[in-house]
């Protein structure tokens, strides 16, 4: 059987493959110097993809423990398959859950608190009990940038108790008096109260908000209220 012969041999008997081989070898050493030394775990890794994070700051709201009493919640979320919205404002109050909850369902406590920095209340039938009914009128004071839902410068609503827990919770329905379409509807406010050491924490959630009402405008009312709501009663 006849061998193969090697490259060694086959250099030693051409000598233009022998100076090649010379060359070569005489380069070897150089390489790390030009290309730096290989290093396996560098350059033999699977490349695993980068994983983004979206982290959002969360709203400062208030604790059961070591809270400011002034701090407040909020946040905007949408009905699922309904194209409605809802939000949700939370305020901490220095004063015990019975007088909160009185201030709720007290027509003249109800008409200094409940309304928005930039508009007036009046209260027009109030019947705090289950199943009771109320009516209710703000106006504002600059009806020019803000036309109101049932005249020029007034939202008039209606509403009715659907559930009175005292110092625990208040659900209400309410239904604007409009001609638009965009207003209809009955919108559900749900008032929770809370303890929180020796004040009151109040959370109120309005469901179903009708979609010519902007949530984030909603969201300042009650915020606004809330706090006049915490000045009646420091």
């Amino acid at each position: 059987m006849r061998s193969t012969p090697s490259f060694c041999s086959a250099a030693t008997r051409d000598p233009n493959l022998l100076a090649s081989l010379l060359s070569f070898l005489a380069v070897v050493p150089k390489l790390p110097a030009i290309f730096g030394e290989f290093d396996p775990r560098v350059h033999c890794r699977t490349q695993t993809p980068t994983r983004t994070h979206l982290i959002v700051p969360r709203n400062q709201g208030y604790q059961r423990r070591g809270t400011r009493a002034d701090a407040a919640e909020s946040n905007m979320m949408s009905e699922p398959g309904t194209g409605l919205s809802r939000t949700q404002v939370s305020q901490v109050i220095k004063a015990p859950r019975e007088r909160v909850y009185r201030a709720c369902i007290d027509p003249e406590a109800v008409a200094t608190w409940r309304v928005p920095d930039n508009m007036t209340a009046r209260v027009h039938a109030f019947d705090a009990r289950e199943g009771g009914g109320f009516r209710m009128s703000l106006t504002y004071q600059d009806a020019a940038n803000s036309p109101g839902k049932s005249s020029e410068d007034t939202d008039t609503f209606e509403g009715r108790f659907v559930e009175l827990v005292p110092g625990v919770r208040i659900v209400e329905l309410i239904r604007f008096e409009s001609q638009d379409a965009s207003f209809a509807g009955d919108m559900k406010i749900t008032t929770s109260l809370t303890d929180v050491g020796d004040a009151t924490g109040i959370t109120i959630l309005c469901e179903n908000i009708p979609p010519g009402i902007r949530p984030k405008d909603n969201e300042t009312g009650t915020r606004q209220a809330l706090l006049r709501l915490a000045a009646l009663l420091a």
